[in-house]
């Protein structure tokens, strides 16, 4: 039956395989990916929320939508799954791959756009790791050991490799922490200042159209991670001085002191974190250039492009068509630049309401509260994530569509 689906007779050999001829049953490959992921992301969440209910912290409806969400994205995946499933079958019986070959040819397609899209990911983890770090380090009794210990969670953090960050932090931190308080209290009015002028210049030039030059942002970032240094070791050596000794309430003002002392650190990795994101936002993989006569169709002005693929069809009606397909295929690269700015907002979106969800203030009753966003934010998290890698999948179906139109060999 699969044969007579896939056109075939049962003595007819298996053609040849293309990247082209696999792009559609990938596109549903990842589709049915997306799902599981989803699926396995809300399966944890509906864990924490039943935790968090027991304990008083979510209400019992915010618990229960949870579960209706998990539920419904096991439907969801189950759709998806079934339909790869036939898809793939059919692929099969028409060309009899290799999942070797399969795997070849899904790695040629969009493995350099998931591999980036985990990086990004894994930044945001390493973030939330080091947050789990740092809040194992709250004895009172070791508040003299906190500082060495803050410095070795930065050294050995990943996320920060091939940052300037890790270098400047200890640099910057170690000549703090020879600092008077009074020296650190002129330093931070000095730099307060400086910020406060480079800001009031990038005012002014944005109001022009124009923006502050590379020198004046690494000016702007440097006195902005002196501040927070500044303010984080202040409170560091506060908690040092251990105040909450000999007190009634020891052990909440040792909690406060704590807790002020994880705001100002998380303020100082967040530098770092910035650092390590911009660098991954600026090597996003491209869509490579396709060239007519020496004019790229999509990066190029539209309407020398639309010439270039008219002189190259002689046919009006054949022209008029790849005209067609060279509008949708410039209008997916587009889409793929917005998608990637997307899913960067829906990650750090995720990051922090995991945050919120995860603190003391996360028992709101209300309807929108810590839960109800994160499963919100969740979701956009696999829907701006499936869409990208689909578009991602479309611009290359449309691509191979249009150089053939062209005459141009494509994979």
């Amino acid at each position: 039956a699969l044969l007579f689906a896939a056109g075939l007779r049962a003595d007819e050999p298996a053609k040849p395989l293309a990247l082209r001829d696999y792009l559609p049953t990938l596109l549903l490959k990842i589709q049915a990916d997306t799902a599981r992921e989803y699926v396995a992301a809300l399966e944890l969440l509906h864990k924490l929320s039943e935790s968090l209910g027991d304990a008083g912290l979510v209400p019992a409806a915010q618990v229960r939508q949870a579960e209706r969400e998990f539920l419904q994205s096991r439907i969801d995946a189950l759709q998806r799954e079934r339909d790869h499933a036939d898809s793939l079958d059919q692929f099969q019986a028409r060309y009899q791959a290799k999942p070797e070959r399969l795997r070849e040819l899904e790695d040629a397609a969009v493995l350099p756009l998931q591999r980036h899209l985990r990086k990004f990911e894994d930044v945001l983890k390493g973030l939330d790791a080091l947050g789990k770090d740092f809040s194992k380090r709250d004895d009172p009794d070791d508040a003299h050991k906190l500082r060495a210990a803050l410095s070795r969670i930065v050294k050995s953090a990943t996320m920060f490799d091939d940052t300037r960050f890790r270098s400047q932090f200890t640099i910057r931190w170690v000549a703090l922490e020879k600092q008077t308080g009074k020296e650190l209290i002129q330093l931070l009015h000095d730099k307060g200042e400086e910020r406060r002028k480079l800001a009031a210049d990038k005012a002014e030039l944005e109001e022009k159209g124009k923006t502050l030059g590379p020198e004046s942002r690494r000016l702007m970032m440097s006195a902005e991670l002196d501040i927070d240094l500044a303010r984080f070791e202040g409170v560091l050596r506060r908690y040092e001085s251990e105040p909450w000794k000999g007190a009634q309430d020891a052990g909440q003002r040792h909690a406060e002191a704590f807790r002020t002392v994880g705001n100002a650190f998380a303020t100082v990795l967040l530098r770092g974190c910035a650092e390590r994101l911009d660098q991954l936002r600026s090597s996003w993989p491209e869509v490579p250039p396709l060239l007519v006569e020496k004019v790229d169709l999509l990066a190029g002005d539209r309407e020398q492009a639309e010439r270039a693929v008219t002189r190259a069809i002689k046919s009006p009606e054949t022209a008029a068509a790849a005209k067609a397909k060279l509008r949708r295929l410039r209008s997916l690269a587009e889409m793929v630049r917005i998608g990637q700015r997307l899913i960067e907002l829906a990650l750090i979106q995720r990051q922090d309401d995991l945050d919120n969800l995860r603190s003391p203030a996360a028992g709101n009753t209300d309807a929108n509260g810590p839960l109800t966003q994160m499963l919100a934010t969740e979701k956009s998290v696999s829907r701006e994530k499936g869409q990208l890698l689909r578009v991602w999948v479309e611009i290359q179906i449309a691509r191979l569509e249009l150089e053939s139109d062209l005459g141009i060999a494509g994979p």
